[in-house]
Formats: structure tokens, sequence, C-alpha cells
């Protein structure tokens, strides 16, 4: 049996598989948003479907961010490997 280990924390992991999953918290995100400009014409008054929307759009942007700062955080890594 082999010793050999892997011992990331949780953030690491967490972001990893939220920069893998870029493109569909992008679509996510791109349908919320077209939901929550599209959903209601101009003068009416906000409901709960607004305030839904504004709560996953906020965590589905949220999320976002973790993963592209996970693109730029294994771009910079590969970036210095290149140089170095």
């Amino acid at each position: 049996m082999s010793d050999i280990g892997f011992s990331f924390p949780i953030w690491v992991i967490f972001a990893f598989f939220l920069a893998y999953a870029l493109p569909v918290t992008t679509i996510i995100l791109a349908v919320l948003v077209f939901a929550r400009f599209s959903g209601r014409p101009r003068g009416t008054r906000r409901g709960a479907r607004s305030l839904a929307l504004d709560i996953a759009i906020l965590v589905i942007g949220t999320l976002w961010l973790i993963g592209l700062a996970g693109w730029v955080w294994f771009g910079v890594d590969w970036l210095g490997d290149w140089l170095a």
C-alpha cells in the first residue's frame, strides 16, 4: 500500500470544483439576470418573485466569483511554473 497522499483544505477543493463549474454557473446567472430584468413591467411593485430572484442572483453570483477567482489562481500558478 502506498503512503502517498494529498492533504488539501476544504476551501481549495471548493474553489477547484467551482472553477470547473464556471460555465454552468455563468449560464444560470445569465438566465436569472434575464428573468430579473424582463419579468415585470416598469412602474409595478416588487413582489416576492423579485426578492427571490435577487437572493438567487446574489448566491449564484458569489459562487461565480469564487469560481472565477479559482481560474485566476490556477492561471497565476501555471504562469509562475512556466516562468520558473
